[in-house]
């Protein structure tokens, strides 16, 4: 008996419905994973990997191929290949570089501590961030080995404490396992023995806020010397430490603002023909749906006779089945995001780009006129670019330097990014014994044409990490 007109309505409709379904989840997933920088994504494809067997993965040797744009030529990587330049992801292949925890737990195990005090050791390295430092408590600590111990062993902060100094003492880099800053600069100058080690140790410990703000006159008068002796001090003893020592042994990425190592997620090459490539490493293998899977779930599909047992293993499978193909599909659409970003940011600065990084040659350029160009929402440009970063032949720049909003120069229009580079241009300039105010930059810049506000410029300075004039002020 053939089905109703009505029935067949209803079975499209529910069709329908599942589809669209499956693709707001997929879309869920694609913002997910764009917000991830390439670090966190990975581990994040790995997991999901890991957890869900219906996903399979084929490594293969990366391939590239060629696609025109007006704003140049674009070499583009074949989705989720495997670059011969990187390590596997999903292999067991040792790092190049050897990580801070491989070093320090090699010292722990050359070490003459205890069984106890290496398990204690190696809780204390597992807590260490990349800078180098001990990101928990003492006690904490304590906690933590107690409650994984298999035999039972209470153990207290104090027999922590004593490991973590032998730690700072003995291991290598010196400043490791430092709680702050200023521990970390003195566990360094503890292993110096220079004729100025002994007042750099003074004025780290005891005027270390001074330091900061570069009040060395105040310091040398606290310490009745002449200002010169904290300068020599500072310029060189203070100044050879590592406040990162840490960062050293980090392996992946690029060495970035404040000592920390950076994974970008876009590689920019311009040739000699002014031909803007770019390339979005990845580490990961082509991931696709278990073949296996579908051809068991298409075998069973009209089966009546299947037991509890067999369908619940059917249910699962499905739905292994189900959350594989949103995340494939989910790691596509976010490949295809990620281009369609970086080609945008490329058309509309490619002066920038031509230029190798001069600042003054930037567009002005907000969210909104990339999600004009991919015809995708600000939203989702927002995700795409937020704490992201590109390679470039001049350095590491972070994508949120490219963006600008308008300031007005006398009748034109011009990026905020030529007002900074204006900015950094007159501090760069300044008498350094006589450092600019906010106030005086003001007005110069006013005098350039710029029509900006002190307050504008004090932000501006924060914004590109520009100390007030106080602590730029140099005593030699």
């Amino acid at each position: 008996m053939a089905n109703s007109p009505q029935k067949s309505g209803q079975g499209q409709s529910q069709i329908q419905e599942q589809g669209n379904i499956q693709a707001q989840k997929i879309v869920l997933e694609t913002n997910h994973l764009l917000e991830l920088d390439p670090e966190r994504f990975e581990e994040v494809v790995a997991s999901v990997v890991d957890r869900n067997d219906a996903i399979e993965k084929k490594i293969e040797d990366e391939k590239f191929t060629a696609s025109e744009s007006t704003s140049g030529k674009y070499y583009e990587p074949a989705r989720y290949s495997v670059s011969q330049r990187t390590i596997d992801y999903f292999d067991n292949t040792a790092c190049n570089t050897e990580s801070l925890v491989e070093h320090m737990e090699e010292q722990v195990r050359e070490s003459n501590l205890t069984p106890l005090q290496q398990t204690i050791a190696k809780q204390i390295i597992g807590n260490l961030n990349r800078a180098g430092y001990l990101t928990r408590l003492p006690y904490e600590i304590a906690d933590d080995v107690t409650f994984n111990s298999t035999s039972f062993i209470d153990v207290g902060e104090e027999e922590v404490l004593e490991v973590l100094d032998f730690i700072q003492h003995n291991m290598e880099p010196a400043g490791i396992a430092a709680r702050d800053s200023q521990e970390c600069l003195l566990l360094q100058l503890g292993r110096r023995h220079n004729a100025l080690t002994p007042l750099a140790t003074t004025i780290v410990n005891d005027y270390f806020g001074d330091l900061l703000n570069n009040r060395l006159d105040r310091i040398a008068t606290a310490l009745n010397i002449d200002v010169d002796k904290v300068v020599e001090a500072k310029e060189k003893e203070i100044k050879k430490l590592d406040p990162s020592p840490g960062s050293a042994f980090s392996s992946d990425g690029i060495l970035g603002i404040n000592g920390i190592y950076i994974t970008p997620t876009f590689i920019i090459d311009i040739d000699e023909d002014d031909n803007i490539g770019y390339e979005i490493p990845c580490r990961i293998p082509e991931l696709y749906v278990s073949k296996s899977y579908k051809d068991y779930l298409e075998e069973t599909k009209k089966r009546k006779d299947m037991s509890e047992n067999e369908q619940a293993i059917k249910d699962n499978i499905n739905k292994k089945v189900d959350d594989a193909g949103i995340f494939v599909s989910a790691l596509e659409m976010r490949m295809k995001t990620l281009k369609s970003v970086i080609e945008a940011i490329i058309h509309l600065q490619r002066d920038y780009f031509l230029s190798y990084g001069d600042e003054t040659q930037l567009k002005p350029m907000k969210l909104q006129d990339l999600s004009n160009i991919t015809g995708r929402d600000a939203a989702v440009m927002s995700r795409a670019t937020s704490g992201k970063y590109m390679e470039t032949p001049w350095g590491l720049v972070p994508l949120r330097t490219l963006f600008s909003g308008v300031i007005k120069k006398e009748d034109d229009d011009v990026s905020t990014r030529e007002i900074k580079a204006a900015l950094k241009e007159l501090v760069a300039n300044e008498d350094k014994k006589f450092p600019l105010s906010d106030q005086a930059i003001t007005n110069m810049l006013n005098e350039k044409g710029y029509q900006v506000a002190r307050r504008t410029v004090a932000k501006y300075r924060e914004q590109l990490d520009i100390p007030v004039a106080t602590q730029r002020k140099q005593y030699n």
